[in-house]
């Protein structure tokens, strides 16, 4: 069990000043203190509020990033929660059980819980945002100024709430929950879409997602430098690049990287960062010529 005052060892990153996300993500999830809570205390139990972030667009330059509102519950209590954070999993950990979340492809987040604990989900909406149902079990919900998000319950069932409103034209409040099979499980996957979304014909399982990512991870950091005095600062350098990383999409023709998450490196910046990467030649040489390709 934990204290307010307890702090969990071995964090990876801060998951108030980092997004957990993975290398070529638009999206992500990011921590941001309650009420009563100091920055650098976030983390600790019961001191977050964890949020699903946008990244494409300019959504977050009009500090419009955070979407949807995660709260773990169990048997529809809301509970607090401690973050533990590796470069490929999140964990909340709770007084009941555990809550794992992990990116099992750069735009596909699935969430795992256990022991009957749930999630309930809240999203506000502005005009012309409308909460549109998909498959059973499946709900897109998009976020201005682009993109969408598409929840689905891959195991346990979903349950999604929003009035619409006439004069606001739009689904201003979306509330949601995920509530566990009767072995007390649930398996939520999260899919962001650059325009209207789809439900998937099936979904990856979390072991199988969570693979996948720590083979990323694994790949990515073998081309990267090995300095022995540095070595305990390596894994979190690591993840702040490999984070940072944007995939090809729409106009975007090659991978670029944003100086923090949202928000598109300069040029001297990304320059920099070609010169990082030099253990990973191609993706150096394609940060170079991404600005050329706008010019």
């Amino acid at each position: 069990m934990f204290s307010v005052y307890d702090e969990v060892k071995n964090n990876v990153f801060n998951p108030g000043r980092h997004v957990f996300t993975r290398n070529g993500s638009y999206f992500g999830v990011i921590a941001r203190p309650q009420r009563h809570t100091l920055p650098r205390n976030i983390g600790k139990w019961g001191s977050s509020d964890l949020y699903v972030a946008m990244g494409r667009g300019n959504a977050a330059a009009l500090a419009s990033n955070l979407s949807t509102l995660l709260i773990p519950v169990h048997h529809g209590e809301m509970l607090p929660y401690a973050i533990q954070t590796t470069p490929t999993e999140m964990t909340l950990l709770t007084a009941y059980g555990n809550i794992c979340l992990c990116f099992a492809e750069p735009s596909l987040l699935l969430v795992r819980g256990e022991n009957a604990l749930g999630l309930l989900f809240e999203t506000d909406m502005v005009l012309h945002q409308f909460l549109r149902r998909r498959k059973d079990n499946s709900w897109e919900i998009p976020h201005s100024p682009v993109g969408s998000f598409v929840y689905t319950a891959v195991d346990g069932t979903i349950s999604m709430d929003g009035k619409y409103d006439f004069q606001r034209l739009s689904h201003p409040k979306v509330r949601g929950e995920v509530v566990p099979n009767e072995a007390g499980e649930f398996l939520l996957a999260i899919e962001e879409f650059s325009h209207l979304g789809h439900t998937r014909d099936a979904y990856p399982c979390y072991a199988d997602g969570l693979a996948s990512a720590k083979a990323d991870w694994d790949s990515y950091m073998s081309k990267m430098p090995q300095i022995p005095e540095y070595a305990s600062a390596r894994d979190a350098a690591g993840y702040l690049t490999w984070s940072l990383l944007a995939k090809p999409s729409i106009l975007v023709k090659r991978p670029q990287i944003y100086n923090e998450f949202g928000k598109a490196a300069c040029a001297w910046q990304t320059c920099q960062n070609a010169a990082a990467a030099a253990g990973n030649l191609p993706l150096a040489l394609d940060l170079i010529l991404s600005q050329l390709d706008h010019q």
